[in-house]
């Protein structure tokens, strides 16, 4: 169980925009109450308040800044041959996501496609 309250822009968060077109031109989806990048986990009675959004799933298709160049340096254990690098994560289900709740937000859940 966590709570997430009051979550603002910083340099640590992810604050992307989605660039469309019309009236959805340049919304911005985070910061997020939870970026979630590996499904193989639990999420059980979380609360998210007051966040653009509250669950972002997020499966990115290539690495970028510090943790493109962690997971591209041999040194890390990773390489081209992980779970990570190979984005797996995109075909892997949720293991529970029951009793979540958002209030608050512009939007309470995001699954990037």
């Amino acid at each position: 169980k966590n709570l997430v309250a009051s979550v603002r822009p910083g340099g640590s968060l992810c604050s992307d925009w989605e660039v469309a077109k019309g009236s959805r031109s340049n919304l911005q989806l985070g910061p997020s109450g939870f970026w979630i990048t590996n499904p193989n986990n639990s999420f059980i009675e979380n609360h998210v308040v007051d966040a653009n959004t509250g669950y972002w799933f997020t499966f990115l298709g290539s690495h970028t800044g510090a943790s493109g160049r962690y997971f591209q340096d041999p040194r890390s254990g990773q390489g081209s041959g992980s779970w990570w690098f190979q984005q797996e994560q995109a075909r892997t289900p949720v293991k529970v996501f029951r009793g979540n709740a958002v209030s608050r937000a512009r939007r309470g859940l995001h699954i990037d496609g």
